[in-house]
């Protein structure tokens, strides 16, 4: 009788212990904390004004969000937070060297290792809702896309007196206006989108900020 060889495997082993090594789990998320992010502010020279501008765009996605996850949504509060604060990360500096608006901040975020935070820094630029094929797909990306298009400087506005100052500032020229009337229907159907799911009017956003205590400058 021919001996059972001894490479044959044994069966009654777990099915697991044959799996072949996975691959490595995902890293975790890093996300800075409101003071990391302040200390970053420091360091990229952004003035006081900037910084209450910042500070105001990330009161205004939080009070969104806030009602958003009472209606149902799913938002990283976190996430959301430290990419409001940083959107203009870059802003002083691009300012003074010409580079574009946006992708410095992205840059400096992922040598940093946040990288999930410098994605939707960059996507905040206006031109994003018709020149970016990825488009604006999660909450924390629209929220704060649109918490700076309700600010002229740090002062609250509705989207016509938005638009009414960005085109007497930049539209300079016919080329220059089209760039910026294009991005309007997008930017305002993101607008429908956030205040059609909580049943309310952009009319009330400072009435949303102060039920949900995100007035004020402090953080």
């Amino acid at each position: 009788m021919m001996k059972e060889s001894r490479g044959i495997l044994n069966l009654t082993k777990r099915p697991e212990s044959f799996k072949k090594p996975g691959k490595s789990p995902p890293l975790k998320m890093r996300i800075p904390s409101i003071q990391e992010c302040l200390s970053m502010m420091e360091e990229t020279k952004l003035t006081p004004n900037m910084k209450k501008h910042s500070i105001l765009v990330m009161k205004i996605s939080s009070a969104l969000a806030k009602k958003l996850i009472q209606k149902g949504e799913k938002i990283n509060m976190e996430l959301l937070r430290a990419s409001a604060l940083l959107h203009d990360l870059d802003k002083f500096l691009t300012l003074q060297n010409g580079a574009e608006h946006g992708y410095l901040s992205q840059r400096i975020l992922n040598e940093r290792g946040y990288p999930e935070v410098g994605l939707i820094v960059r996507k905040h630029r206006l031109e994003t809702v018709y020149e970016d094929p990825a488009g604006l797909k999660t909450w924390e990306e629209k929220l704060v896309f649109y918490s700076d298009k309700r600010l002229n400087d740090y002062t609250i506005v509705s989207l016509p007196e938005r638009y009414e100052y960005l085109l007497r500032r930049y539209g300079t020229t016919p080329e220059r206006i089209d760039s910026i009337l294009k991005t309007r229907p997008g930017v305002e159907l993101i607008e429908r989108e956030i205040f059609s799911k909580l049943g309310r009017s952009p009319d009330e956003l400072q009435d949303i900020m102060r039920e949900e205590g995100e007035v004020g400058f402090d953080v």
